[in-house]
C-alpha cells in the first residue's frame, strides 16, 4: 500500500438474520479501520489495535522493527473489552489478519449480539464472522490491486 490505499472504504456483508454480520472497512492514511457489527444490535463490545513487526518511522522514513523475529506479521496487539463483553475476539481476529496481510496500523472495532444466544448459536456466529473476515480480506486486497474504486459496496 504504497503511496496511500487505492480504496478509501467499503462495506463487506455476510449471513442472514440474526447470524448476519456486516464489516465497514476504511483507509486512514496508509493504515485501517475496521468497524464489525451485526446480529440483532449492532453495537461496540470491543476494540483491538494492531502493529506490524515492521513500520516506517512517520519522521525519519526509516524502517523500524518493532519486534524482531516476529512470525506472525503483527508485533503487539492491544485489546479492551467493555465489560461483561466478549465481542473484542471478533476485532482482534480483523485487525491482527488484516495487519499481518497489509503489514499496517489496523485498529478493530466490534459489537455482535443476538438475545438469550445458545452456545451453538454464538458458534454459528463466529463461523460466520470467519466468512466475513474471509470476504472482507478479497475484497480489500482486489480493491486495492484494482486502484479504479474510492468506494466498495456489499461485497
Amino acid at each position: 500500500m504504497e503511496d496511500g490505499m487505492k480504496c478509501e472504504r467499503m462495506l463487506v456483508t455476510a449471513g442472514e438474520y440474526p447470524f448476519d454480520v456486516w464489516a465497514e472497512i476504511r483507509a486512514v492514511g496508509d493504515d485501517i479501520d475496521i468497524i464489525v457489527g451485526g446480529g440483532e444490535k449492532p453495537h461496540i463490545g470491543g476494540v483491538a489495535l494492531a502493529e506490524p513487526a515492521v513500520t516506517v518511522h512517520p519522521v525519519t522514513g526509516e524502517t523500524v522493527s518493532a519486534d524482531e523475529g516476529t512470525e506472525s506479521g503483527f508485533s503487539r496487539i492491544a485489546v479492551l473489552s467493555a465489560a461483561g463483553h466478549k465481542d473484542v475476539a471478533i476485532a482482534e481476529m480483523f485487525a491482527a489478519t488484516f495487519c499481518s496481510e497489509f503489514g499496517v496500523r489496523v485498529a478493530a472495532g466490534s459489537g455482535v449480539h443476538i438475545d438469550d444466544a445458545t452456545e451453538e448459536m454464538i458458534e454459528q456466529l463466529m463461523d460466520t464472522c470467519s466468512t466475513l473476515l474471509g470476504k472482507s480480506l478479497e475484497a480489500w486486497r482486489s480493491a486495492q490491486i484494482e486502484g479504479t474504486l474510492s468506494e466498495h459496496a456489499d461485497h
